[in-house]
């Protein structure tokens, strides 16, 4: 019984989910008689080994032998148990996760549609412009905004085409113009999100993707749309994410952002918000060294506002990204208190004190806190990728103390990454750290130190290489290197 559909469904539920569950089978609206006591007391049986349901005794026969008292096991009549259980269970997650467009439309349009079905004109009439007043009164404003725009427009025609006998225009104009709003505000926000990720993440097809909305542009430049907050915008982040410089569009969008944002809703400040990070650290990675300031002042603002939350909590790479930020501006206080303060919001990770560990390392290293720092590295770093970042942070922590046995650590950490570069690494990444490696060592050959025109040779290498990690720290041994060469 350990491997049934029933099982592997209430093992993904977590306990209020379970809770509820148990309230939807105690109402009668959806089962009624025997067949409602006996699901009823297969959960209460089954709810005392979640969330593992590993236990011996969830043996099926154990199972029918505690819902049917006193009876011998008969497998028909589990199987059919069975089968009601999960009926219910994938009526209740059906109900629970619902598609987002229908949970969130207001009761109030639900009596709008009831009273136009019932044909009580007077009724409709007052509940209709209730809806309406309510819409009016929001003060953020998402996709689902203009859907029930378009949905009470949409209300209204067919109300006046019933009661009008179509001696009006029955409200058409006005039901097209809120599908047009719906339309191009759902359009521009699903575009820019594939253009950040054509940036970031993947090539753009060649199907037309964008085909409908670039026949929209001169009606967005220059048409009544724009006064709606929430299309200008998203107008705006598209023409920033279609430039191929930026800046100038850089500067509108953010002052546009800083202007209206909290007139819309947090998904979509959060995808505007992410285009402007995503800009500045273009600009950091092509050596503009400015937008570094502006990128922690962008987090730390989303911070702030709630911006960066997802699923209340941050992301392992926003946590990361701010520590990173402010360590690298020099803001060592601010970064103390922000891993005390946010360690315990990390989400989306097994082990989210392996994160906070290794920033406090992080912290600790740039403070010239080295003995400090790797007592920190002694963590059992479970995760790969952190387990790659500690490695290098303890070659650089061996080499600022010129431990003798840094020679050996740079050894071990090219073995480590080798071996982990073909399952976990991306071609870049695994690029990166080779290059980190293989001028370092050059850095500590004895010969480096005593003949200028290496280290001449050194620097101008590094300089030429996009892809290196920790590229400024090494840039900062090399300088030292000259420096004592020089006295």
């Amino acid at each position: 019984m350990h491997q049934t559909k029933l099982i592997g469904l209430l093992k993904v539920l977590d306990k209020g989910e379970l809770i509820r569950f148990t309230h939807f089978l105690k109402s009668p609206f959806f089962f009624q008689g025997r067949q409602l006591a006996d699901v009823q007391k297969l959960m209460q049986y089954l709810m005392r080994y979640h969330p593992t349901y590993d236990h011996p005794k969830i043996a099926k026969e154990k199972v029918f032998a505690k819902v049917f008292e006193g009876e011998a096991f008969q497998e028909r009549r589990f199987k059919h148990l069975m089968t009601k259980a999960n009926k219910a269970l994938e009526q209740f997650i059906t109900l629970t996760y619902r598609d987002p467009y229908f949970d969130r439309l207001p009761e109030t349009l639900s009596w709008v549609t009831f009273y136009r079905r019932k044909k009580r004109s007077a009724s409709f009439l007052k509940a209709h412009q209730k809806a309406v007043n309510v819409q009016a009164a929001q003060s953020q404003k998402d996709d689902v905004h203009f859907w029930v725009d378009y949905l009470l427009a949409r209300e209204l025609a067919e109300h006046d085409s019933m009661f009008n006998m179509r001696k009006t225009d029955v409200n058409l104009p006005q039901t097209l113009a809120r599908l047009d709003y719906f339309f191009i505000v759902a359009k521009l926000e699903a575009a820019c999100v594939l253009l950040s990720q054509k940036k970031h993440q993947i090539p753009l097809g060649t199907n037309g993707e964008l085909d409908a909305l670039k026949a929209l542009m001169p009606l967005l430049q220059h048409g009544r749309y724009r006064e709606e907050p929430l299309i200008d915008l998203l107008f705006q982040t598209y023409e920033l994410l279609q430039s191929s410089e930026g800046t100038t569009h850089y500067k509108k969008l953010k002052a546009c952002y800083n202007e209206k944002a909290m007139s819309i809703a947090l998904n979509q400040r959060q995808i505007v918000h992410g285009v402007l990070r995503n800009f500045c650290t273009q600009q950091l990675n092509k050596g503009q060294k400015d937008y570094l300031a502006e990128l922690f002042d962008l987090y730390q603002e989303g911070l702030a506002q709630g911006v960066l939350d997802s699923g209340g909590g941050l992301l392992p790479s926003t946590f990361q990204n701010l520590a990173t930020l402010g360590i690298r501006l020099g803001k060592y206080d601010w970064v103390e208190q922000f891993l005390e303060a946010q360690r315990m919001r990390i989400i989306g990770m097994e082990e989210p004190e392996s994160l906070y560990t290794l920033n406090r390392a992080n912290l600790l290293f740039a403070k010239a806190q080295y003995e400090e720092a790797l007592e920190y590295l002694t963590y059992n770093f479970a995760d790969t990728y952190l387990k790659l970042i500690a490695r290098r942070l303890e070659v650089q922590i061996y080499y600022e103390l010129a431990s003798p046995l840094l020679a050996s650590k740079i050894q071990a950490f090219k073995i480590f990454v080798f071996r982990t570069a073909k399952i976990h690494l991306t071609p870049l990444q695994r690029e990166g750290y080779t290059n980190f490696i293989d001028l370092l060592k050059q850095i500590i050959h004895p010969s480096t130190p005593h003949k200028p025109q290496r280290i001449k040779s050194l620097t101008a290498k590094l300089e030429g290489k996009e892809t290196v990690a920790e590229k400024q720290w090494l840039l900062d041994k090399l300088k030292q290197v000259a420096l004592k060469e020089r006295f």
